[in-house]
C-alpha cells in the first residue's frame, strides 16, 4: 500500500472511533490528541509524496535536455567532420593544382615567373630561381627586384617595365638582359612580360617568361630570331611602330608608317626620324630626343600630336635604355581623326550655342541696366503712394528678369570660357595681363564687405570722372548716380571723344565702355595709356561680355579693374569710391600729409591693418638689404608681397610704388628702384594708424 494511505487510514479509524463513543485511554484528551498525530502524519505524508513526484519530474526534464545535447553536439560534430572532410579535399585539390603547376613549369625550359601588383614575386620556376641568383624558388617568392638585385638602378629598371606592362595592359616582348646565375655563369636572356589578369579582368600582377639565347647569342642566330618575331609583330599592328636608335637614325619601321610616308621600310631605315617629319612636329621631337638622352633610365615616355596628310596622330615616344646607357625610344602613331573631328564638331556646336547666348544675354543686359538704374532713381522721387508701388513692381519685375539672364550668362559662360580657350591654343597665343593677381570676377577683395561709397559733397577738393559710353541713356543713369554722391563728370559718347578729352585735362578715374561703334574701349585704354596726361589714372571697364578671355584682354590694354552689365549700383559706387580714395592718398603723399587707411572706418579691417602698420617698417628694411646684397629675386618677391598687402590693407600708395619697383627690376634700372625704396622709407615715416587731426577732435 502506498505510504499515502497510512495516514488517512488512521485519521478514518480514528474518526470512526469518536462517532461510535469510544474513549481512547479511557480519556477525550487521548483521542483529541491522536486525531491531530493522525492528520500530522497524513500532511507529512502527503508532503513527502509532492516532493518524490517533483523529483521524479526533474529526472526527467535533465534526462530530457541531457538527450537533446547530446543529440545537438552529435549533429554539430558530424557538420564539422564535413566541413573538414571537404577542407582537406580543397587543400589536396589545391596542392594537386599547385604540383601540377610546378610541373608544368619546371619541366620548360624557360624561367616562368608571376609577381603581384606590388612588384613582390608570387611564384616562379627553380630555372629562374637559378637565373635570378638564388638556388631555390622559395628564396625568390615573396620578395622584390629592390631586395634581389644588387644593381639598384637594374632592379628601378624593371619595376619601371613592371609598371608600364600593368597601366597599359599591353605586354613588353623579348628585352634583351644579362643576369649571373647562382652558380656564377653569366646568361643571355630573352625576356617578355605579360599583364596578370583575375576573372574579372581586373590587372593584378604581370607574368614573365625568360628565355636563354646565350648559345644563338654567340652564333649570331638569336638576333635573326628575335628581329623575325619583332618585325612579324610591328607589321601585325594597326598604327605606325618605329624604333630609333640612340642618336635618333631608324632601325626598323613597319609597313603601316611606311605607307604613311610614302616610302619603302627599307628605304626609312639609316634616316634620321626629324628629318622625316614635317614642322613643328619635328622640332618637338629633337627636343624629346634631346631630354632622353641626358635623363636617367626612369625617364617618362613623352606624346604630342602630329599631322600627316588629311589625317591626325597621336604620338608616343618611349625611351630605350641598356642598363644606364640610353639606348634609342619606339615611336607609335596612332590615328585620332575620327575622335579630332567629332571633338571639332562638337566645339563648333559649342561654338554657335556660346556666341547665341552671349549675344541674347548682351541684348538684354544693356537696356535692362537702365530700366533698373531708372527705376530706382525714380523710386528716390517724391511720389504718391500709387507711383511709389508702382516703381517697386517694375524694380522687382526687373529685378526678376536680371535673375534668369543672369542664369542664363552661367550656362553659357562656361561654353564661351571654352571658346576663348581653344582661340588661344588655335592663334598660339597667351595672355599675361599684369594686374590679373589683383582682381577676381571684377570684384575688390579689400572692400568686397565695405558699405555703399559716402558722398563727397562738401569736401574742398573735387575728384573728376570722366564717363565714356555711346549710349545716351547709359551716360544719363552713370552721370546721375556719380553726381548725387558728390563727383564731378564729363561724359564722352566714344572712344575717339574720350582720347580728346583725356588730352585736354586729367582725370581722376575713367569709367570706359568696352563696346562701342569705331574705336572701342580697348584701344582706347591703349592710347590714353600711351599718352603722358592721363597714363597712370585708374580706368574702370564696363562689359557686358561673359567670356573670360574679354575680362583678361580689358586688364592686357591697361584697365586697372572691370565690371559687368547690368551694372548694380551698391557695386559701381563701391568701386569709384575705392579708386578716388587711392587718389586721395596720393594726394596726400605727395602734399607730405599723413597716409591713412582709407578703409581705417570700417572695424573689419582695424587688425589687418594695425598689422600691415606694424610690420612695415621691417618689410622695407629687408628690401634694402635685398637691394645692398643685389638679390634681385629676392627684392621682386618681397616686392610683390608688399604690392599685394597694400591694396588689401587700404594703402593702394605702397602697392603702386611696389609696382613701380617690379618694373625697375624687369627693366633693370637701379636708380628708380633706389629712389621707390626712398619714397617708401620716406612714407612709412608718416604712415599712421588713424588721423592724428581727427583723432584729436
Amino acid at each position: 500500500m502506498p505510504a499515502i494511505w497510512g495516514p488517512l487510514v488512521c485519521v478514518r479509524a480514528s474518526a470512526s472511533a469518536n462517532a461510535c463513543g469510544v474513549e481512547y485511554n479511557n480519556t477525550p484528551v487521548a483521542a483529541a490528541g491522536l486525531t491531530l498525530a493522525a492528520l500530522v502524519l497524513a500532511i507529512a505524508g502527503l508532503t513527502a509524496a509532492v516532493l518524490a513526484a517533483l523529483m521524479t519530474c526533474r529526472r526527467m526534464t535533465k534526462k530530457k535536455t541531457r538527450h537533446e545535447t547530446f543529440s545537438s553536439l552529435s549533429q554539430i560534430h558530424e557538420e564539422i567532420q564535413t566541413l573538414s572532410e571537404e577542407r582537406d579535399a580543397a587543400l589536396a585539390a589545391l596542392q594537386e593544382q599547385g604540383n601540377l603547376l610546378q610541373a608544368i613549369t619546371g619541366a620548360v625550359a624557360q624561367g616562368v615567373f608571376w609577381k603581384n601588383a606590388d612588384g613582390a614575386y608570387r611564384g616562379c620556376n627553380e630555372k629562374y630561381a637559378c637565373w635570378s641568383g638564388r638556388r631555390r624558388s622559395d628564396e625568390v617568392i615573396g620578395k622584390t627586384d629592390h631586395e634581389l638585385l644588387a644593381d639598384k638602378a637594374k632592379a628601378e629598371l624593371h619595376a619601371n617595365c613592371d609598371k608600364e606592362v600593368m597601366k597599359t595592359g599591353i605586354g613588353l616582348l623579348d628585352m634583351t638582359e644579362t643576369v649571373q646565375t647562382a652558380a656564377g655563369t653569366r646568361v643571355d636572356l630573352l625576356v617578355s612580360k605579360l599583364p596578370l589578369r583575375d576573372v574579372k579582368g581586373r590587372t593584378i600582377g604581370i607574368v614573365g617568361i625568360c628565355t636563354d639565347v646565350t648559345d644563338l647569342q654567340q652564333s649570331g642566330g638569336a638576333k635573326d630570331v628575335a628581329r623575325d618575331a619583332l618585325l612579324h609583330t610591328m607589321d601585325s599592328m594597326q598604327e605606325g611602330v618605329v624604333m630609333i636608335d640612340a642618336h635618333g637614325r631608324i632601325a626598323e619601321a613597319n609597313d603601316y608608317y611606311a605607307a604613311l610616308v610614302h616610302k619603302p621600310a627599307e628605304a626609312l631605315q639609316g634616316q634620321h626620324i626629324c628629318d622625316i617629319m614635317t614642322h613643328p612636329a619635328d622640332q618637338q621631337l629633337r627636343k624629346i630626343l634631346d631630354q632622353f638622352g641626358r635623363s636617367l633610365p626612369n625617364a617618362a615616355a613623352e606624346a604630342f600630336s602630329h599631322c600627316l596628310g588629311q589625317k591626325d596622330f597621336y604620338i608616343r615616344v618611349h625611351p630605350v635604355h641598356c642598363g644606364q646607357r640610353y639606348d634609342g625610344a619606339v615611336l607609335n602613331f596612332i590615328d585620332v581623326s575620327e575622335f579630332t573631328q567629332a571633338k571639332e564638331r562638337a566645339e563648333y556646336a559649342s561654338y554657335r550655342k556660346g556666341r547665341f547666348l552671349a549675344s541674347m544675354s548682351h541684348q538684354i543686359r544693356t537696356p535692362l541696366n537702365d530700366v533698373i538704374g531708372f527705376a530706382e532713381l525714380l523710386g528716390q522721387e517724391s511720389l504718391t503712394s500709387d507711383q511709389g508701388r508702382f516703381v517697386d513692381m517694375i524694380v522687382s519685375s526687373a529685378n526678376r528678369i536680371r535673375e534668369v539672364v543672369e542664369e542664363i550668362a552661367d550656362l553659357c559662360r562656361e561654353h564661351v570660357e571654352e571658346l576663348a580657350e581653344d582661340d588661344r591654343v588655335r592663334h598660339s597665343t597667351r595672355c599675361e595681363p599684369g594686374r590679373s593677381d589683383d582682381h577676381k570676377d571684377g570684384e575688390c577683395s579689400a572692400d568686397a564687405s565695405a558699405a555703399e561709397a559716402p558722398a563727397l559733397a562738401g569736401e574742398e577738393e573735387e575728384y573728376a570722372i570722366l564717363v565714356v559710353d555711346d549710349v545716351p541713356e547709359n551716360r544719363m543713369l552713370l552721370e546721375v548716380l556719380l553726381t548725387r554722391k558728390g563727383y564731378k563728370t564729363i561724359m564722352s559718347s566714344s572712344g575717339s571723344e574720350a582720347v580728346e578729352a583725356s588730352d585736354r585735362r586729367r582725370f581722376d578715374l575713367i569709367l570706359m565702355d568696352i563696346q562701342m561703334p569705331g574705336m572701342d574701349g580697348l584701344e582706347a585704354t591703349r592710347t590714353i595709356r600711351s599718352r603722358p596726361v592721363n597714363a597712370d589714372t585708374p580706368i574702370l571697364a564696363m562689359t557686358a561680355s561673359l567670356a573670360r578671355e574679354d575680362e583678361l584682354r580689358c586688364l592686357e590694354a591697361g584697365c586697372d579693374d572691370y565690371i559687368r552689365k547690368p551694372i548694380r549700383k551698391e557695386s559701381l559706387l563701391r568701386k569709384v569710391w575705392r579708386f578716388i580714395e587711392q587718389q586721395k592718398q596720393v594726394r596726400a603723399a605727395d602734399r607730405g600729409d599723413e597716409i591713412v587707411s582709407f578703409l581705417s572706418d570700417s572695424p573689419d579691417y582695424h587688425k589687418t591693418i594695425e598689422t600691415f602698420v606694424a610690420n612695415l617698417p621691417g618689410r622695407i628694411q629687408e628690401m634694402q638689404h635685398a637691394l645692398e646684397a643685389e638679390n634681385l629675386q629676392d627684392l621682386a618677391f618681397k616686392a610683390h608681397t608688399l604690392r599685394g598687402l597694400g591694396g588689401f590693407a587700404g594703402f593702394p600708395i605702397y602697392t603702386e610704388l611696389a609696382k613701380a619697383i617690379e618694373q625697375g627690376i624687369h627693366d633693370s634700372r637701379m636708380d628708380d628702384i633706389r629712389q621707390k625704396l626712398d619714397e617708401m622709407v620716406a612714407l612709412c615715416r608718416r604712415t599712421r594708424l588713424v588721423d592724428d587731426k581727427t583723432e584729436s577732435q
